[in-house]
């Protein structure tokens, strides 16, 4: 399917960025995903309708921003907006929403 790659690939680099930043490398964590965020971006050229890649990497983000003590809550809001919006599955409107308690 149009897009299917360009999906794989930016799951894996925010998967990645979450371990690093869960690990205390956050330098390769924000590498990783800066290199998500290009490919959600050329998805969303390809094939708008996949916009659920960007919720986890939104996620993965706030997660990572707020474990170095930047604001998260702004990159969560979005997330939970598109959460909600496209109808994801319960567990990851709940990730967005711990993040802004």
């Amino acid at each position: 399917r149009l897009g299917d790659e360009h999906e794989y690939t930016a799951i894996s680099h925010s998967t990645l960025g979450w371990i690093n930043s869960d690990s205390g490398d956050l330098d390769k964590a924000s590498k990783s995903h800066q290199i998500a965020v290009d490919v959600c971006d050329r998805l969303d050229e390809i094939n708008p309708t996949k916009q659920r890649v960007r919720v986890g990497l939104l996620v993965n983000e706030a997660r990572r921003l707020r474990k170095t003590g930047q604001a998260h809550k702004e990159v969560a809001e979005e997330a939970l907006g598109i959460a909600e919006r496209i109808h994801r599955p319960v567990y990851e409107i709940q990730a967005a929403r711990g993040l802004l308690a």
